[in-house]
């Protein structure tokens, strides 16, 4: 018995220690000095090996796990035919896929620890952003990048951290029976509480579908009709009005009244336009690498390197091939929630990726924490039907069985 704890608080913090190094503080590459940034770089380094070597003992996954490897060595294509070297390529496509094959490797049977440990480190790190804000000044240049920063970047990122940690202890209530916790609260506040003091619009609205959505999951009916297909045929919706179309004229009061924003949504039109003038047939396949000079310009305090739209991100810095494997993921797995709609603990899956798809019309996804719950919802077993790792598992024992 005291083994089997200790085991668990084990694999918990193993799990803490690799999401760290997989998706460490912004403040480290802006400012830690050369050996903070070494130990982090190599800390990397050894989290991706860690992930992929438990995957490759477990063997889980299915045809996930192979769109997520094909995911990652296009991404390091990438890199070397843009001039960067496959070390480059490899810390900006490996930490995602990694920690999505750690989950295909760790789920179901390991689903608690695996949980707990992204609970430990991200809600951690909420706690903390939410402790600079309150305390450390806006004129600190070691704890704010800027009036809109902390050592964990910009406003708009903060989301990343803060709504996985409120999914993680979701889903540890829900394999509780129980309907929330009072853990859950406590890091809803202090999601909220730093959303409000440093208020980031699309974080703002993630939180409030993330709000009203977990009460209407609650009763099987809407349930059932609020699967991850309907969020992501939403945010395509979305996507063509503002991001092709430009239909935001017709909201004009909503989004500049109500949500204090500019038509352009402070510059971001701008930065869609370059992202889809820089695709020439050269780029088309494979994409940009991120180094060197960035295809989106220059906007505010230097060059930007991001589309700020989840699809054009992928475009960009991917190509087609990027984005056909990265929608191929998603919908894999929205195909994975959708046989288990009557499931809540897939409603809670199907709601965090409605809440990243909120976030994903304003900014890029395909960061480590997306990649966790994408790799937990695929290769989790709901109700009496077995994951794809569980098939995966019995079919190489039935074969042993029948070889000898």
């Amino acid at each position: 018995m005291l083994a089997r704890v200790v085991g668990e608080k084990a694999l918990i913090a193993v799990v803490a220690v690799c999401l760290l190094f997989l998706t460490p503080p912004s403040i480290v590459s802006a400012y830690g000095d050369p050996f903070v940034r070494a130990v982090f770089r190599y800390g990397q380094y050894a989290s991706i090996v860690v992930a992929i070597a438990v995957f490759a003992l477990r063997g889980r996954g299915g045809v996930f796990s192979i769109v997520a490897i094909a995911y990652a060595l296009f991404g390091i294509l990438t890199a070397l035919v843009g001039g960067a070297t496959f070390s480059d390529g490899v810390r900006a496509t490996l930490p995602f896929v990694a920690a999505a094959l750690l989950a295909c490797a760790m789920m179901p049977r390991r689903r608690k620890e695996l949980l707990w440990g992204i609970l430990l480190i991200y809600g951690a790190y909420s706690v903390v952003n939410l402790v600079v804000i309150l305390i450390i000044p806006a004129e600190s240049s070691v704890f704010h990048f800027s009036e809109i920063s902390t050592l964990f970047g910009n406003r708009n990122g903060f989301n990343r951290f803060y709504i996985a940690a409120i999914f993680a202890s979701l889903l540890l209530d829900e394999s509780q029976g129980c309907y929330i916790s009072v853990r859950s609260v406590v890091i809803y506040a202090v999601a909220a509480a730093q959303s409000l003091l440093m208020p980031s619009a699309t974080a703002l609205v993630a939180l409030l579908f993330v709000t009203a959505g977990y009460f209407f999951v609650i009763g099987r009916k809407l349930r059932c009709a609020l699967t991850a297909f309907v969020y992501a045929g939403l945010y395509l919706a979305a996507f063509l009005a503002f991001v092709v179309v430009r239909a935001q004229g017709v909201f004009g009061l909503l989004i500049e009244s109500m949500m204090g924003k500019t038509l352009d949504f402070s510059g971001r039109t701008l930065i869609w336009d370059a992202a889809f003038k820089a695709m020439d047939p050269s780029h088309l396949l494979l994409g940009y690498y991120r180094g060197g000079t960035s295809p989106l310009g220059s906007l505010w305090s230097g060059q930007c390197w991001s589309a700020h739209n989840a699809i054009l991100d992928l475009l960009v810095w991917g190509g087609l091939a990027g984005l056909l494997l990265g929608c191929g993921l998603i919908g894999l797995v929205c195909l994975r929630l959708w046989r288990a709609r009557n499931e809540r603990r897939s409603a809670l899956y199907s709601l965090y990726l409605g809440a990243c798809f909120i976030c994903g019309l304003m900014e890029a996804i395909m960061f480590p924490q997306f990649g966790l719950f994408l790799g937990m919802a695929y290769s989790d077993s709901f109700g009496d039907e077995r994951s794809p790792a569980t098939e995966g598992s019995r079919a190489r024992s039935l074969r042993e069985d029948v070889t000898g």
